[in-house]
């Protein structure tokens, strides 16, 4: 297809070897379909150049063929050249039985973008749904990625904000040892990242993972787990402000190697296991949850105009001299003894926290205050 097209109402039936549907240009509708087919040494629906692919909610693709060493994915994307940029969205329902469900081309370096929205599924029954290889942005806003391991990552951005994403093999044996060049291994984590580093590698890397909503887990593994062959890594950015990040039972919620940890920044979520005091985000400390889950607490109390405060004596002694907004950030209780004289026009925002003045200590202000103290 090099045009803009829907197709739809009916079943597509691939021919063993060849691809049911090629798109290399044009906006492409894949509407109230069902496209099945061995996908062997060829994927389902192959996307390439500057098209737009769309699965529809009542779209269905599944590859069945049970040769696990040539089997393709249902829906393989890639930029031939770094002008193709390639996209899909997903609605519907992909599996395989054998292969990748999604997957790029790393030696391909034209960025793609791949969105799964809420009612989705991609999934594998016996290998990682999708091995994002390529550079480019894959947003999962919805739905469910599940398979032995749900997404194996050597390179690009991976947004969730929405939506399951679950590792479900019964399987926790990895480590650095399994980094290759070509390919990937993984457990049943639900992302295993590989920053497999070497000049011949082929990959991008350059890996950004952002979560803010959605749950990711694993079953009987880690739900974030990074192997590599050498000390660096290929991770520049991990950031979760939501969302859950869950491993199995006596299993790490995040488990990255030495390098990345920097790259590491905690400011929200729930997650299994205790967040290391080196992961939180600047203004951040370590919590338990009172689910009994982990998570993070602002450690600062308080905020003036911009500025944070880690001590809320400190904040109402700059606010009461300066003037401005202080705004609490967490019930706190002041030192004992003096007063805090305002000498400004200033306003007092409790943010609904609770303020406990120590002995002897009081606001002295003549002026006209906007809030309860």
């Amino acid at each position: 297809v090099a045009a803009d097209a829907t197709i739809t109402n009916g079943t597509i039936k691939a021919y063993t070897g060849k691809n049911a549907i090629l798109v290399n240009d044009g906006d492409v509708k894949l509407e109230k379909l069902t496209i099945t087919g061995e996908a062997y040494k060829a994927a389902l629906v192959e996307v390439t150049g500057n098209s737009t692919v769309t699965v529809a909610a009542d779209t269905t693709l599944r590859g069945t063929t049970t040769d696990r060493n040539n089997a393709s994915p249902a829906i393989y994307i890639y930029g031939a050249t770094t002008d193709e940029h390639p996209t899909v969205h997903i609605y519907g329902d992909v599996s395989t039985a054998n292969g990748y469900t999604v997957a790029g081309n790393g030696a391909k370096y034209g960025a793609t973008e791949i969105n799964i929205y809420d009612g989705a599924s991609v999934k594998s029954d016996k290998r990682a749904a999708m091995f994002l290889t390529q550079p480019g942005v894959t947003n999962i806003m919805g739905g469910t990625v599940e398979g032995y391991c749900a997404i194996g990552l050597k390179s690009g951005t991976l947004n969730i904000s929405g939506g399951t994403v679950r590792g479900n093999a019964n399987d926790d044996q990895i480590d650095d040892g399994y980094s290759r060049t070509d390919g990937i291994a993984y457990d049943g984590s639900a992302i295993l990242v590989d920053s497999y580093i070497a000049g011949n590698s082929g990959y991008a890397g350059d890996i950004h993972i952002n979560i803010t909503g959605g749950t990711v887990e694993s079953l009987h593994s880690t739900a974030i787990r990074e192997i590599g062959n050498t000390t660096g890594t290929n991770i520049t950015a991990l950031t979760v402000s939501g969302g859950k990040v869950l491993g199995a039972a006596n299993h790490d919620a995040i488990l990255v190697r030495t390098a990345t940890r920097a790259a590491v920044s905690v400011s929200g979520g729930s997650f299994s296991s205790a967040v290391p005091a080196d992961f939180c985000a600047e203004g951040y400390m370590p919590a338990t949850n009172a689910d009994g889950t982990f998570g993070v607490v602002s450690s600062y109390e308080a905020v003036v105009d911009g500025t944070y405060y880690e001590d809320v004596d400190e904040a109402l002694t700059a606010w009461a001299t300066n003037g401005g907004t202080l705004k609490l950030l967490a019930d706190c209780e002041t030192e004992a003894n003096g007063s805090f004289n305002v000498l400004k026009d200033a306003t007092l925002d409790l943010g609904g926290k609770t303020l406990t003045l120590g002995a002897n200590k009081y606001i002295n202000s003549p002026y006209c205050l906007d809030g309860t103290y």
